[in-house]
């Protein structure tokens, strides 16, 4: 479970990227009103590194062309009764996203007064780097540096992601289908292979308007991005998901034996 759960969270470390194209709507999507996630809240059961349930939540904005310009996470339940502040906002030159500044702020609570109050702050400014088809640049999280490669096809999806932090290294092979989701992951370190299988409902960031190895770097339940991830099986591991929808077949719950997410939307 825990390979599972680095393969998932590996694709969206809470930080991340993007190119020119857009990731998404095929061509009997033109009629079907734009609708973009404006706060996902998800519940995680203790499955973590903290060992106890946490409170997550992810609140987006969109520039005028439907492009991420800024994320906000914040966390609650970790050690000591800590709460966390993360900020990612992003710039374009065109199509193309250049930087983004990263913000991430952690509080404790007041010994004098029933209150937060800030002990930690990180800022750091990030520049994305293109050649090649190919994207590279440093995730942040509170405590470390990593270094993400990430090799593209023309669609601009990933099918290579290195990642190299202190000593550490670590790749990962995808594969896609025809409709562009994510459906192999493959470790190059353990040889470990999962399989991914989806709904044929909307998926949650079909209308972003960005390409789709930034949606899965950068935003939570990046997978779902033209469809609904429904199951992920490999090595004695299945993990299904319960998806709700609502009257537009958009998924407005998701769950699983880690997590639970609540999906809100702009209509």
């Amino acid at each position: 479970m825990k390979t599972l759960r680095r393969y998932i969270g590996l694709l969206s470390m809470a930080m991340i990227i993007l190119l020119s194209s857009s990731c998404s709507n095929d061509d009997n999507d033109n009629d079907r009103e734009v609708i973009l996630p404006q706060k996902i809240t998800m519940y995680s059961y203790g499955y973590n590194s903290y060992n106890r349930d946490i409170l997550t939540e992810y609140t987006f904005s969109f520039d005028n062309k439907n492009r991420v310009k800024s994320i906000i996470k914040e966390e609650s339940g970790m050690g000591m009764h800590n709460k966390a502040k993360t900020e990612l906002m992003f710039s374009y030159d065109d199509n193309t996203v250049t930087t983004y500044k990263f913000t991430s702020i952690i509080y404790a609570p007041d010994e004098e007064k029933p209150e937060y109050i800030e002990v930690s702050r990180i800022e750091k400014n990030e520049r994305f780097t293109y050649k090649n088809n190919a994207v590279d640049y440093i995730a942040h999280t509170y405590n470390m540096e990593v270094a993400i490669h990430l090799s593209l096809n023309t669609k601009n999806q990933i099918e290579e992601r290195m990642i190299a932090y202190n000593a550490y290294t670590e790749n990962w092979i995808y594969e896609h289908d025809k409709k562009g989701n994510m459906v192999k992951g493959q470790s190059g370190f353990s040889g470990n292979t999962y399989i991914s299988e989806y709904d044929s409902k909307i998926g949650i960031y079909k209308d972003v308007n960005n390409p789709s190895w930034f949606i899965m770097e950068f935003l939570p339940l990046g997978l779902n991005i033209n469809n609904n991830l429904l199951k992920t099986t490999g090595e004695d591991v299945e993990d299904p998901y319960e998806i709700i929808y609502n009257a537009n077949d958009y998924p407005i719950s998701i769950e699983n034996i880690s997590y639970k997410a609540i999906i809100e939307y702009s209509k």
